[in-house]
């Protein structure tokens, strides 16, 4: 074989062996696990916008007679400054069946943030008893709010007390004795209290106080009267009236009658308790 021949089959050989050694040194390295980059998650941060926010309170009622003053506060506790344009409702009071309500006056309002101010609707009558009231801040939203849902006050309304009056009742009618033979002396006792609040003058009208009495439903003229001083009746007392037949009554069951105060002479509380009525007998 050529020397030269022999030169490039050992080159070969050797170029053969650095391969095979590259290839188990390759194989033997380790692999490398791929890192899987994190990134981070940003979160969305929702953004509120500030808002005015109303609320009602304080409600309280002033009474005068038969007149009424309603008030209430009306506070901005929001972030926001709450502007009404002229004549726009700032609340309303509803309250027996009608709705009073509080105008932004010439010019608007401007109730800032944190600030409260007093609501008044124009003054009402209202008769003696008790009402519920409710009073609504913002009532037709003109004012974009945080929270409509604490707008609303109720509260109740007790309106004035009734007038001092006396109230004259007939609480006692009897007839002594209650049966008898013709000729008996019948007596008819009528007791008058004053069941009202305030005295019952006899001054100028004293004798409108006096019972009538009627036998068998007419007015009995042969009754001898013993009516006594006129007095006047205070809260609670009463006067007993007395009076007696002279005439002998027909034998059977007759009816008493005795009214106070018939044709409304005086003002008084209650005229259904005027009258009363009770029976006797005159035996064969």
């Amino acid at each position: 074989m050529r020397k030269g021949s022999v030169i490039l089959l050992m080159m070969a050989i050797t170029c053969l062996s650095i391969s095979a050694q590259a290839i188990e040194q390759k194989a033997a390295r380790p692999q490398l696990k791929s890192r899987q980059v994190q990134t981070p998650q940003i979160q969305a941060t929702k953004i509120q916008t500030p808002k005015p926010d109303l609320v009602i309170s304080n409600c309280r009622f002033e009474l005068q007679g038969p007149n009424v003053k309603a008030y209430a506060t009306l506070k901005n506790s929001g972030k926001l400054g709450a502007a009404f344009q002229t004549g726009q409702v700032m609340a309303v009071l509803s309250v027996l069946g009608q709705s009073r309500l509080c105008i932004a006056p010439g010019g608007g309002y401007f109730l800032g943030a944190g600030q409260t101010t007093e609501v008044s609707p124009i003054g009402f009558n209202v008769a003696s008893g008790t009402y519920p009231a409710k009073w609504t801040a913002n009532p037709n939203h003109v004012v974009d709010e945080k929270d409509f849902e604490n707008n609303v006050l109720e509260c109740q309304l007790v309106g004035p007390a009734p007038p001092s009056l006396p109230d004259l009742a007939i609480t006692s009618l009897s007839v002594q004795p209650p049966s008898g033979p013709p000729g008996t002396v019948f007596k008819v006792v009528v007791v008058v209290t004053n069941q009202g609040d305030a005295t019952l003058s006899p001054i100028s009208k004293c004798i409108y106080t006096l019972p009538r009495v009627l036998l068998d439903n007419v007015v009995y003229p042969s009754f001898v009267v013993n009516w006594g001083y006129y007095k006047e009746i205070p809260v609670g007392q009463s006067i007993t009236h007395t009076l007696s037949t002279t005439t002998p009554l027909a034998p059977g069951i007759h009816t008493i009658k005795a009214e106070i105060n018939r044709n409304h002479e005086f003002v008084e509380k209650n005229y259904n308790n005027n009258t009363s009525t009770c029976t006797f007998t005159v035996t064969q």
